[in-house]
């Protein structure tokens, strides 16, 4: 009888060991081994796999942003619709038109439909927004997060330019210093360069009058982007930080009425 009792504490002992172990390898994993950076890897129709490495290191909720629509599919189907001397573009729908998101795409206790699925901005993980870690150099190859700059039109829409990013991005095809410090790179091509230069030079550029060019050149036929997978071996970035989206188009007419009420009562 006591050699079944020694026997039972035996296997106790045995199994609280065995779980200690998983649990602090989990920990060890986590919080302490040197873990691989992710790996996302963008298919492009006709022309090939580009494989980026992400940083979270500077810009961790911008790669877990990025990492969540993927996952979810937001990418597949969107297209490259055009470039400029520094970057190559990417995001929109087939018809060249900007997606916002919604929050059920990153976040999923958010019920896809429901009040809460809003559609949603990322704060800009960049040095003049106070995020001094992100030193990327916006080098040839870098992935960077695309935002709007409301400033050019009311100047006082700085922090509203400066945290307006969320799924569109950019793919530095030149050397753009003048960027630096001012929009999250948050990856860098580490195999298809190459795709990359090849499309640049493929594509048709759509031919509009001189006053209505908006800086960025638009393919005429653009490459599809079937499919973005993210490789994070086995760690989970989490659900990333978002607010409501700003609606600049609502906020333009909501101060032209306000100049309209003011003057009527004047």
């Amino acid at each position: 009888m006591k050699f079944l009792k020694n026997v039972f504490i035996v296997v106790i002992i045995l199994v609280l060991l065995l779980v200690l172990g998983v649990i602090g390898r989990g920990i060890y994993n986590n919080y302490f081994a040197e873990s691989k950076n992710p790996i996302a890897k963008i298919e492009i129709e006709n022309y090939g796999v580009i494989e980026i490495e992400l940083y979270p290191e500077y810009a961790h909720n911008t790669v877990a942003t990025f990492i969540k629509l993927a996952e979810n599919g937001f990418y597949n189907g969107k297209v490259l619709y055009g470039k400029d001397d520094l970057c190559l573009y990417a995001g929109r729908n087939a018809e060249g038109e900007v997606v916002v998101p919604k929050a059920n795409m990153i976040d999923p206790e958010v019920e896809a439909g429901s009040d809460e699925d809003i559609e949603f901005q990322i704060d800009g993980e960049f040095v003049v927004n106070g995020y001094e870690e992100n030193v990327l150099s916006h080098e040839e190859g870098v992935l960077t997060m695309i935002r709007y700059d409301y400033t050019q039109q009311i100047p006082t829409l700085t922090t509203e330019s400066y945290n307006s990013g969320n799924a569109q991005l950019g793919i530095m095809i030149n050397n753009g210093r003048s960027l630096n410090g001012l929009y999250a790179g948050f990856g860098k091509i580490i195999n298809g360069m190459d795709i990359v230069k090849k499309i640049v030079a493929d594509t048709q550029i759509v031919e509009v009058p001189e006053e209505e060019k908006t800086g960025i050149d638009e393919f005429s036929t653009k490459p599809v982007i079937k499919s973005v997978t993210v490789d994070t071996f086995g760690k989970n970035y989490g659900v990333p930080y978002y607010e409501e989206f700003f609606d600049f188009e609502e906020y333009l007419t909501d101060l032209v009425s306000q100049q309209y009420s003011t003057t009527a009562i004047e």
